[in-house]
């Protein structure tokens, strides 16, 4: 995305600048402004930039990136990484601002931008790295496609390593902004939780009060920011909406984990719950996070405030990562762009789902260099289950309304391998069509070529994949009423499990559910491509 040149500078950090293709008066006749969120980056560019490309392919495109917690490495072992962005080897997809400036390499890189003529004077809309990359020094607010951000850099003085520290001066200035009018939409800093919410359930990570700084709590009661965006904790946390003195809206506090983190937190981009209007119009925020959590496949609805602080409600997809509804104990294997979960009310033991990370309605609109990490995925179940004299079915229904994908993967004896296709086959009649035969070959990869050949907008599709890998399609009409379980009934009819044929009479304790993930993995991490 091409920036824009700049407005005049302010001569006081006071000020906000405000850039021209952020006016908010031209965000009425556009598209509503959609910015990506994430945690401490430490370096680890190449992995942050390829989980904003496939996002922005899969449901953007996104319009800015911020960044808060620390940006640059802990040791000099990921300065090459960083280097080859910030000196034009490699291209930042899309706008990113950080505010994280301090790590190894961070006094090098930095004050060589600061020395750019284009950088000179106070730019709190953000000094320019390099293309498409900004540095948010000190504190400041801006505008940014109409939504109004305050930020504050660096980290508290530790009396140590002093490099990267906020100042007094950053400090007051925030103090003043905050005596001015207008809302705050977003304040980004580093550690600290905003006052003024239920600490009972806090994760013991975030309520340790060793690195956490109580000036930035208080910046946050002064400033009243509608969402409130810190790092460096390590972990996801975010707590209940909070009201502020002499202010009618919230604020939501958000503590985002650090990407690439080490102990399998799941990466991905997500839509939230999270609202805020800007003259007139909700826009929706969409937030890097890092979660180990897995949630249920279905819809719920989840009650939020508006900025007025007043209850209300809205549909929340059980499979995204932001869902309130999580049920983290179903969780069996975490890769890129895809995870594996055991289904809830599952048909048989070991009935389980591939389901894409980013939000999006079906396997097949997934980018195309997803499809080798999907394929290991189910090379690995076919494996697995093959060890256990089982053979696996994988079937996914498409329609135009589609929430989010699953694509589900069901094991059945051998025994029963060659019966597959003549099933389907009686159950399609029975309700007026029949499957087209694609792939007889059973090349899966050229199978899902072909399908990706037949989808289109208008109309849905199901599909199954045969133990022996061909594929029978069936392209469903938008006037036709396509039963949602067919998948699964004429599964369990040849299984001869009629009376499980519905997932929810097939509900079992949270205790039974821990037990098969527990022997699942067990079982399965040999062939896990995720480990």
């Amino acid at each position: 995305m091409a920036r824009r040149p700049r407005a005049p500078s302010s001569s006081s950090s006071l000020s906000s600048a405000t850039a021209p293709h952020s006016d908010p008066r031209a965000t009425m006749a556009t598209a509503p402004p959609r910015i990506l969120l994430c945690g401490d980056v430490l370096g680890c560019l190449n992995h942050l930039f390829k989980r904003v490309q496939s996002v922005n392919k899969s449901t953007g495109p996104f319009d800015a990136l911020l960044c808060v917690g620390q940006f640059f490495p802990d040791s000099a072992d990921g300065l090459d990484e960083v280097a080859d962005y910030i000196e034009g080897r490699s291209a930042v997809p899309i706008p990113t601002y950080f505010t994280g400036d301090y790590g190894v390499g961070a006094v090098r890189f930095l004050s060589a931008a600061s020395k750019l003529p284009s950088n000179r004077g106070f730019k709190t809309d953000g000094l320019e790295v390099c293309p498409n990359l900004f540095w948010l020094k000190g504190s400041g607010k801006f505008s940014l496609h109409g939504l109004t951000v305050v930020y504050l850099s660096g980290r508290q003085s530790s009396g140590a390593d002093e490099s990267g520290i906020y100042s007094e001066d950053d400090v007051g200035a925030l103090r003043a902004l905050a005596e001015e009018q207008g809302i705050v939409d977003l304040f980004l800093t580093y550690p600290g939780v905003s006052c003024g919410a239920d600490t009972s359930n806090t994760p013991p990570v975030v309520a340790d009060p060793s690195g956490c700084d109580p000036l930035v709590s208080e910046l946050a009661a002064e400033i009243k920011p509608r969402y409130h965006i810190a790092g460096t904790k390590g972990v996801f946390y975010a707590r209940e909406p909070y009201t502020n003195n002499e202010s009618l809206h919230v604020t939501r506090f958000l503590g985002l984990a650090a990407v690439g983190n080490k102990d399998k937190q799941l990466c991905a981009m997500k839509e939230v719950n999270a609202y805020i209007t800007l003259l007139g119009h909700y826009i929706t925020v969409v937030i890097y996070i890092c979660l180990p959590e897995i949630y249920s496949c279905d819809f719920s609805y989840s009650s939020i405030y508006d900025v007025n602080g007043r209850g209300r409600t809205e549909r929340s997809c059980w499979f995204c990562l932001s869902s309130p509804n999580v049920e983290s104990h179903l969780v069996l294997s975490i890769g890129e762009s895809y995870y594996c979960a055991l289904a809830k009310g599952p048909l048989v033991p070991n009935h389980v789902l591939l389901v894409p990370v980013d939000h999006c309605p079906n396997t097949l609109t997934m980018p195309l260099d997803t499809e080798t990490e999907l394929e290991k995925y189910k090379s690995a179940l076919n494996i697995y289950f093959k060890n256990q004299a089982k053979a696996v079915v994988f079937f996914e229904l498409i329609f135009p309304q589609s929430p989010h994908a699953n694509l589900q993967a069901i094991p059945i004896p051998l025994s029963k391998a060659s019966n597959v296709k003549r099933i389907f086959n009686l159950a399609s009649k029975k309700l007026g069509f029949e499957f087209a035969t694609l792939n007889p070959g059973g090349d899966s990869r050229q199978g899902r070529q072909l399908l990706r050949s037949q989808l289109n907008s208008t109309s849905g599709m199901f599909y199954v994949e045969l133990p022996e890998g061909a594929i029978l399609l069936h392209v469903v009409d938008d006037k036709e009423k396509f039963p949602v379980q067919f998948g699964r009934e004429v599964m369990a009819g040849l299984l001869n499990m009629a009376d499980r044929a519905d997932w929810r009479n097939c509900k079992v304790s949270k205790e039974d559910e821990l037990q098969m993930v527990e022997e699942f993995k067990n079982g399965f991490s040999e062939f896990d491509p995720a480990q």
